[in-house]
């Protein structure tokens, strides 16, 4: 991606408990159109197509953009006679349930399906499909000794 923004805070909130997030925004990586075939018979089927007498260049076109923010809750205790530490942990992830839609880095050019996205099963999906997890949120319980 030519673009990305990270962020990573832990911040101690009163009564010891630990607030962290993350974040990841980036801009789209780079797509390349084939033609899905061997259109000058050298053997390799990823040739780029020719439109109007002029071949596609090499990552001419972008991909969507991908963003998340996760969040984690944590509160720990010492358990007594030093003997560990117990934690209770909450996470979220994906907190504003972004949807992001992705695309094969390498798409076979045709008017109708250029730049369309696939489910899982190679199957064109309908373009408000969902890649990404949607919002996700666990509880968790972490021994120490």
């Amino acid at each position: 991606e030519p673009q990305q923004f990270l962020s990573s805070v832990t911040y101690s909130l009163p009564f010891g408990f630990d607030l962290s997030g993350t974040t990841k925004f980036t801009s789209g990586r780079p797509i390349t159109a084939r033609t899905g075939a061997d259109t000058n018979q050298d053997g390799v089927t990823t040739d780029r197509p020719i439109v109007n007498g002029v071949m596609f260049k090499r990552n001419a076109f972008r991909n969507n953009g991908f963003k998340d923010a996760s969040l984690r809750l944590q509160k720990s205790f010492v358990l007594p006679n030093e003997k560990g530490k117990l934690s209770f942990i909450a996470d979220a992830t994906n907190v504003f349930n972004f949807h992001d839609v992705w695309m094969s880095s390498s798409q076979t050019y045709t008017s109708a399906t250029f730049l369309k996205t696939k489910d899982s099963l190679g199957n064109y999906a309908p373009s408000t499909s969902i890649a990404n997890d949607s919002r996700t949120i666990q509880l968790g319980l972490r021994f120490q000794f």
